[in-house]
C-alpha cells in the first residue's frame, strides 16, 4: 500500500485477520443474524434459508431468542405403546357366530366427511381375517368392570377356544344389540362404555407383526341410561374406562387374537 501525505509517500505491508479472529468474526455475524431474525415480523417475509449453518452452536427454541442445544436422553427400549383406551373388536365368523379380541391399538384419525379410525389387529389372528373377509365389525369400549375378560377374549384364540362360553362363566354373557339398524352385527358384550361400529376403509397396511387399516365410524351407541365415557376417571372405579397403562400396571395387558 502507499500513503500520500503532505511530506511525501510511504508504504507499509497490512496484516490480514488471524485464523482465531476470523472465528470469532464469524460467531459474532451468526448471532447478529439470528437477532435480527427473531426481531423482524412474520408479515417482513423474513426467515433464515434452509441451508443457514445453525450447527451446534446456537439454536432457535419457539418462542425466540438464542440458546444451546439441551441434550436429550434416549429411552431404550422405548415403551411399549402410551395408555390409551381398550377396546373390545367383535366381528363375525364365516359360519355367523362370534368372536371377539382385545384391542388397544385403535384411535380416531379423521373426522369430516366421515369420522375415520385406524385399527391395528395382529396377523393370524380370527379378528384379523374376519375384519379383512367382512369388512365390518363393532368396537366395544371397555370398562375397569371387563378386566375379568382379558384373558379370555385377548390372550388365546376364538380358533382354539370357546370365549362365548367362557365369557358367560365369567358373568358376560353376549347379547344382540341394534347399533344402526345394520343387517349383520355379531354378538356384543354387555356394560360397555360405548358401541362403536366400524366398516373397513381400504386394505390392510403392514406394521410389523400387526396390520393397520382404516376404518369408518358408522356411530356411537350406549345402551339406555348411559352416558359415554371417553376418558379414564379413577373416582369411578370399576364403572371408569379401561386403560391400556391401568393393564401394564395389573401386569394383565397381552395379545389380542
Amino acid at each position: 500500500f502507499v500513503r500520500r501525505g503532505p511530506t511525501g509517500t510511504s508504504s507499509y505491508t497490512a496484516r490480514g485477520p488471524s485464523e482465531a479472529e476470523m472465528k470469532v468474526l464469524a460467531v459474532l455475524m451468526a448471532a447478529t443474524l439470528l437477532s435480527v431474525a427473531e426481531a423482524a415480523s412474520a408479515e417482513a417475509g423474513f426467515c433464515l434459508p434452509p441451508s443457514f449453518p445453525h450447527g451446534a452452536l446456537f439454536s432457535r427454541p419457539r418462542g425466540g431468542g438464542i440458546s444451546m442445544q439441551a441434550p436429550l436422553q434416549r429411552i431404550d427400549p422405548p415403551p411399549a405403546t402410551l395408555s390409551g383406551p381398550v377396546f373390545s373388536l367383535a366381528t363375525l365368523n364365516a359360519d355367523g357366530t362370534t368372536n371377539m379380541n382385545v384391542l388397544t391399538y385403535a384411535v380416531p384419525v379423521g373426522l369430516s366427511p366421515t369420522r375415520t379410525w385406524v385399527i391395528s389387529l395382529f396377523q393370524g389372528t380370527l379378528s384379523h381375517e374376519n375384519f379383512r373377509t367382512r369388512g365390518a365389525g363393532v368396537l366395544q369400549l371397555l370398562r375397569r368392570r371387563h378386566v375379568p375378560l382379558v384373558p379370555i377374549l385377548g390372550k388365546q384364540c376364538g380358533r382354539d377356544s370357546d370365549k362365548k362360553a367362557a365369557s358367560d362363566e365369567a358373568g358376560f354373557p353376549w347379547e344382540a344389540k341394534d347399533v344402526g339398524g345394520r343387517e349383520e352385527v355379531p354378538l356384543l358384550l354387555p356394560g360397555c362404555a360405548a358401541y362403536y361400529p366400524i366398516t373397513m376403509k381400504g386394505e390392510y397396511v403392514n406394521a410389523g407383526e400387526h396390520d393397520a387399516v382404516f376404518a369408518t365410524m358408522e356411530g356411537v351407541f350406549v345402551e339406555e341410561g348411559s352416558a359415554v365415557l371417553d376418558q379414564e376417571v379413577p373416582s369411578m372405579g370399576d364403572e371408569g374406562v379401561m386403560y391400556a397403562g391401568w393393564l401394564r400396571e395389573h401386569n394383565l395387558q397381552g395379545p389380542a387374537p
